[in-house]
């Protein structure tokens, strides 16, 4: 018995698709993603399928996200490009992840501390 025999598992009986854990969280995105591949990437065009599906899912639910700060403290919110609301990308899930260091923003980091 293949490994891949073994996994006989209805992953949609034991996780919620629509958590937005998937959608709005970089890991969450890139936990799918490998789940995807790891599911159905033996057979091209359901891989292809099932992937465009969820990155069209991960487009929808951000379009209203901003890399605007989100509280006085911040000076941005900006992964790798600024993002507005109605915009497609994840700039902001990348900042979450991977917050950006320039001298401007740690300059308004250090003016920020006590």
């Amino acid at each position: 018995m293949s490994d891949e025999e073994n996994w006989d598992i209805d992953i949609n009986l034991i996780q919620d698709h629509n958590d937005p854990y998937w959608t709005k969280n970089l890991l969450g995105m890139l936990g799918m993603i490998d789940q995807i591949m790891r599911f159905v990437g033996h057979d091209e065009e359901e891989f292809r399928k099932q992937i465009a599906d969820f990155m069209w899912k991960v487009v929808q639910e951000n379009l209203n996200a901003t890399t605007d700060p989100r509280h006085e403290n911040e000076m941005e919110h900006c992964g790798t490009f600024p993002k507005f609301k109605g915009e497609t990308g994840i700039s902001h899930l990348i900042a979450d992840a991977y917050p950006r260091s320039t001298p401007t923003i740690d300059a308004f980091n250090a003016s920020r501390q006590p």
